[in-house]
């Protein structure tokens, strides 16, 4: 396993861990008012229904945004990486499923030096975490 697969396995794992902390899948956005003031409020429930925490925000759209990454969509978003790393692994130096055409002999293909542009996009989320490195930038 490269340095670059560790490092997101271990990214990918530290995201699992919070979402799954965060109380699992039943977030929702609420609207409440409190006298002529209108506030957006986000309510988080655990799988039981009880509330865990609750947030007042002035601005509407932040309560959406943060309601629509909830802990749910990001355990799906961590399985999604965690397929896309499995599969882009390197074989020989190169990545065993990314290709690039070969501009001397048009129509035939080489494959891409390992660590692909895939691995690299991917890690470039956590580029302000002090184990990322600079090479691995897309």
């Amino acid at each position: 396993m490269s340095a670059l697969t560790e490092f997101l396995l271990a990214r990918i794992a530290e995201d699992e861990a919070v979402a799954r902390d965060a109380g699992g899948d039943e977030w929702r956005e609420a609207d409440v008012e409190y006298g002529r003031e209108a506030y957006s409020g986000l309510q988080v429930y655990r799988r039981n229904g009880r509330p865990i925490a609750e947030a007042y925000l002035l601005d509407a759209t932040l309560g959406r945004h943060i309601a629509r990454h909830d802990p749910a969509r990001v355990l799906a978003e961590c399985a999604a990486k965690r397929a896309i790393v499995a599969e882009h692994v390197a074989y020989f130096e190169v990545c065993a499923v990314c290709y690039d055409q070969d501009a001397s002999s048009p129509g035939d293909f080489v494959m891409k030096a390992y660590p692909c542009d895939t691995l690299r996009a991917l890690a470039s989320v956590y580029a302000d975490h002090p184990d990322y490195r600079s090479e691995w930038a897309p």
